[in-house]
């Protein structure tokens, strides 16, 4: 069972481009934010973006991760790096239950927890805690 911290607990089955802090904030990764780079470091897969508007880093981090799984389509195109499709969080059940479309890559995997961090002013942290 996946816990989440940060963030309200996102409807499942349905992809997302939006994410809902604990504050009631809503975090537009489609519109406003700009993916940098994605680090997977043992069992922890972070994707690191840029908010926009504010200049900020925005991170969702993914602890625990097993069955992990990466695919890149053959049409893939560079212009796409720094770009998502959506997050999908499934029920638990028999397939892994994430899917993360970013980077115009498909990453799948089974995660613990799932994090998200708005880094602002002196709330900013290192990306590679644990």
């Amino acid at each position: 069972m996946t816990r989440f911290d940060g963030l309200r607990c996102p409807p499942l089955d349905t992809p997302l481009i939006e994410l809902e802090t604990v504050n009631g904030e809503i975090v537009d990764l489609y519109n406003d934010h700009a993916l940098n780079c994605v680090v997977l470091a043992v069992d922890v897969l972070s994707f690191v973006f840029t908010w926009i508007s504010k200049d900020a880093p925005t991170v969702i981090r993914f602890s625990g991760v097993r069955n992990y799984c990466v695919r890149q389509p053959e049409d893939w195109e560079p212009q796409e790096a720094d770009q998502i499709d959506h997050l999908l969080i499934r029920p638990q059940g028999q397939r892994p239950g994430v899917i993360f479309k970013a980077g115009g890559l498909e990453y799948e995997f089974d995660c613990a927890l799932m994090a998200l961090l708005t880094l602002e002013g002196p709330n900013r942290i290192q990306i590679l805690d644990t």
